[in-house]
């Protein structure tokens, strides 16, 4: 036990959070920065033999540190602060998560519904996209290594196999090493990492059967398997749409080459589910009506047709005082500009198209002239087009000049589906603006877009 004491000068042990057959992992302090914040100090006890066997365990141990720093670079996953060696143990010190792990969601028979069960999939595979990218495997993803950190509701992913694996290390006298446990969790560990040869997919696996206990409030040694096949039963325990409970099923595999190979495969096609097909559906239907458009690429390189803009047909000559007061009000007739000057207040509108001529957006310019709201805005990512508002937080009074950055928000609705988000403006040279979208309400699913945020170019085309 370490309680009390100071690795490096610097780290005081506080007490105990864990201990394994890989090590211990305790809460401490750092004493060498202001206020003493919280870490984590994993202590780790390989075995060696000899003193060349000490020599192997240690190069591998700064090997998987390197990587551990690498990854600490997302936001959602613990920063690596330091890793050393004293009278030949190894230690990390890692950031502190304050929250709780995810088993005080998931826990006993709490059944989640669907809705908060994809948020949990999507936020995770998020973050695994990025380990598997760095082409590293977790290897013991379960409820317990999941945070919900306390300061944003994030999820937040621990405890790295890779570490486990140092310390479970034994090197023999010809430098010959091996594990002393298997890494994993039964139950979330599937065939071929107990045979000691884990896959990217080995991460879905394991992710996928947190998705069916969420579901179900089934732990996974309680969910049956059918003899044949050796696909899980688990369906008739949860209400679950049949679309996602196909995807948790190739997530779950006992196969792993009929899984998601890795957390960007798994992903594209979550958000699909997301959205309800719809963005595939609307992309068929306007390449039949509209071919000669072309379509702007989407971030991420992937092309999504008909995804936005706004059509503002903003003022009518007498509106409802309640909304607007009428003397603010311009009218467009016949297609023709006007202005109209009330007091100081100067309005002017124009019809704003986009270079391809897909995306009209009159008015746009109303902004650079006091007037922050419009509030007949459509887009025509589906038919028939979304309607809202649209309200600019910052509009200018005297014109918009190059450079000129102006922010708002949109709310638009269309049948059952209801999309919040965010729209900031950059003027340029030429009479050139460039429109940026992001949708911020996507945690509610009821927005049918596959990508949370885009851009166009657009030019002033006055009618």
């Amino acid at each position: 036990m370490l309680i009390n004491k100071v690795l490096l000068n610097r780290y005081q042990i506080i007490k105990e959070l864990g201990s394994g057959g890989f090590g211990d992992t305790y809460l401490a302090k750092d004493t060498a920065l202001p206020n003493n914040p919280f870490c984590v100090v994993k202590h780790l006890l390989p075995k060696f033999s000899s003193p060349d066997s000490f020599s192997i365990a240690k190069s591998l141990f700064e090997r998987e540190a390197k990587m551990l720093y690498r990854l600490g670079k997302h936001d959602r996953i613990p920063s690596l602060y330091a890793h050393f060696e004293e009278e030949q143990q190894f230690y990390l010190v890692q950031d502190f998560i304050d929250g709780n792990d995810l088993t005080q969601e998931i826990s006993g028979e709490n059944k989640l519904s669907e809705k908060e069960t994809i948020k949990i999939i999507e936020n995770i595979l998020e973050v695994l996209a990025f380990v598997h990218e760095e082409k590293v495997i977790h290897r013991d993803i379960k409820p317990d290594n999941i945070m919900r950190r306390k300061k944003d509701g994030q999820l937040v992913l621990i405890d790295f196999g890779a570490v486990k694996e140092i310390g479970a290390l034994t090197v023999n006298s010809q430098g010959e090493t091996s594990l002393t446990l298997a890494i994993g969790t039964p139950g979330y560990m599937p065939n071929e990492q107990a045979n000691g040869k884990p896959k990217l997919a080995s991460d879905i696996f394991a992710l996928g059967m947190i998705g069916i206990q969420a579901l179900t409030g089934l732990r996974p040694h309680l969910i049956r398997e059918n003899p044949q096949t050796g696909e899980l039963l688990w369906q008739d325990y949860a209400t679950v749409s049949h679309d996602f409970a196909d995807f948790l099923n190739k997530m779950v595999k006992d196969n792993w080459k009929e899984r998601y190979q890795s957390a960007s495969e798994a992903l594209k096609d979550l958000k699909v589910i997301i959205s309800g097909n719809i963005v595939t559906k609307i992309n068929t239907k306007i390449n039949k009506l509209m071919p000669q458009f072309f379509w702007p690429k989407i971030i991420g390189g992937l092309s999504i047709v008909a995804l936005v803009i706004f059509i503002v047909n903003q003022t009518v000559e007498m509106i409802d005082s309640s909304k607007r007061k009428a003397p603010d009000k311009v009218k467009v007739t016949n297609n023709q500009s006007q202005t109209q000057t009330q007091g100081t207040k100067f309005q002017s509108q124009a019809n704003w198209r986009s270079q391809s001529g897909k995306t009209i957006l009159p008015e746009l310019d109303s902004i650079c002239h006091g007037e922050n709201e419009i509030n007949s805005a459509q887009t025509v990512f589906n038919s028939p087009p979304y309607k809202g508002d649209l309200f600019f937080k910052s509009g200018k009074s005297k014109g918009c000049q190059p450079g000129d950055i102006i922010k708002g928000n949109f709310d638009l609705s269309q049948n059952s589906y209801h999309c919040k988000g965010d729209i900031t403006v950059t003027w340029k040279e030429g009479n050139k603006a460039n429109i940026q979208w992001e949708i911020t309400n996507s945690a509610d699913y009821i927005c049918p877009i596959t990508t949370r945020h885009w851009a166009i170019e657009t030019y002033p085309v006055k009618k």
